[in-house]
């Protein structure tokens, strides 16, 4: 599970520059499950790589991860969320959610080189992430929560980092018209995909969702 701090900034890319932020997932998957990918807590996964986590009554079922995988194509990344529940609808603009702040959000951070290994400390290497989230879009006259089918009020990005390495800030663009959604409610699955430029198999990931009024979660890294 990941702690408070990696939604919070995380959150706050979709609205303005911020300082570059910290933190990461786990594994035991189809291929050769684990690897050396385990910050104190978390885990970073290569593509093709899928892994398991524990189901917990502590977090809303929608966003308790119970697996996760990916495959490539040429560029093309495909990535899969096993959820214990997925809602046909759901409510946003909640009360205690900012302007331009996330309700929710799915996502795959992609480091395109394979070079992060400490989440804490390296967070900044990851070049692109693939998501599906909604902005709070709250206004004078218009501040009441609303209640929508999931895929109408919920939306697939792909967003290419940008690293201001001298005044150590991170902010992103948006890449148009790559990323697609695929909602299954009888499986409980999201599946993600997006071209990712530059993208391999030796390409790491970091899988992660939360709530903000709910919590966060990820792929916890396993003792041993």
């Amino acid at each position: 599970m990941f702690r408070k701090f990696l939604v919070v900034t995380l959150a706050l890319l979709t609205a303005a520059c911020v300082p570059i932020p910290r933190e990461a997932p786990e594994a035991s998957s189809q291929m050769s499950e684990r690897s050396d990918n385990c910050a104190p807590d978390h885990m970073t996964l290569q593509v093709g790589q899928g892994s398991g986590d524990q189901a917990t009554d502590e977090l809303p079922r929608h966003i308790d991860i119970l697996r996760v995988e990916s495959s490539l194509e040429g560029e093309t990344l495909t990535a899969v969320f096993h959820l214990r529940d997925i809602p046909h609808e759901l409510t946003v603009n909640r009360e205690g959610v900012h302007h331009m702040h996330q309700d929710y959000g799915w996502n795959v951070d992609i480091d395109i080189h394979g070079v992060v290994r400490n989440i804490s400390a390296d967070y900044s290497l990851f070049d692109y992430t693939l998501r599906v989230e909604n902005s709070a879009e709250k206004s004078p006259s218009d501040p009441l929560p609303t209640t929508g089918a999931f895929e109408d009020v919920m939306g697939p990005q792909l967003l290419e980092f940008v690293h201001d390495t001298e005044d150590n800030y991170l902010t992103h663009k948006h890449l148009n018209g790559n990323s697609r959604l695929l909602v299954s409610y009888k499986d409980n699955t999201l599946t993600l995909s997006g071209q990712i430029p530059g993208i391999t198999r030796e390409s790491t990931l970091l899988f992660w969702a939360y709530d903000t009024l709910g919590g966060q979660d990820g792929i916890a890294c396993q003792s041993g």
